[in-house]
């Protein structure tokens, strides 16, 4: 009875051993891989010096680099849907015409600054200039053959891109007076 209680203790000791180099191996294999994910996370999330200066990656200009060299076009922008709503308000539909076209060219303009910095306002220019750049032609055509259809379609697509570009123009300048982008009247 002595052998078997000895060896019921050695059978036990054996496994208790067997099962602390197991839980041992799993614990040192959790911790490499614990490390090897916080490094991997670490490089993608915040790579280091010498990635960033590849000449590979072309970084953007800062916010405010970009806004100074593109507020001109911004401005353009502007003013060319500001004249549209004027000469609109009046009927004049010449001058309505004229405004359109030059809004044309002030998107076209706009596009070369494009994308800024900030994703939002990228998005923002982006949905702005392709709701003028549907409805400017609506406007032109509707203006050399006078159709009301054809500058309602014009007008929707126009407010659409207003109401982009007062998004932008609100993250761009948060503390300024918003820049009135005028009605158009059909």
């Amino acid at each position: 009875m002595a052998e078997s209680i000895t060896y019921r203790r050695t059978a036990n000791n054996s496994r208790y051993l067997r099962d602390q180099r197991i839980a041992t191996t799993g614990a040192v294999v959790l911790l490499i891989v614990t490390a090897a994910v916080s490094v991997w996370l670490h490089y993608r999330l915040d790579p280091p010096d010498s990635a960033a200066a590849s000449p590979q990656r072309t970084s953007a200009p800062p916010l405010h680099v970009w806004l100074a060299e593109s507020e001109p076009s911004i401005n353009d922008l502007v003013t060319a849907r500001n004249n549209i709503a004027a000469a609109a308000a009046q009927r004049d539909l010449v001058r309505t015409g004229r405004a359109c076209r030059a809004a044309t060219g002030a998107v076209a303009n706009m596009h070369l600054r494009m994308p800024s910095p900030e994703p939002m306002v990228t998005s923002s220019l982006q949905r702005a200039m392709d709701s003028y750049q549907i409805g400017l032609p609506f406007c032109v055509a509707a203006t050399q053959t006078p159709d009301g259809e054809g500058m309602q379609r014009a007008a929707a697509y126009i407010t659409a891109g207003d109401a982009a570009m007062r998004a932008a123009l609100d993250v761009l300048q948060p503390d300024a007076q918003p820049r009135q982008l005028g009605v158009l009247i059909v």
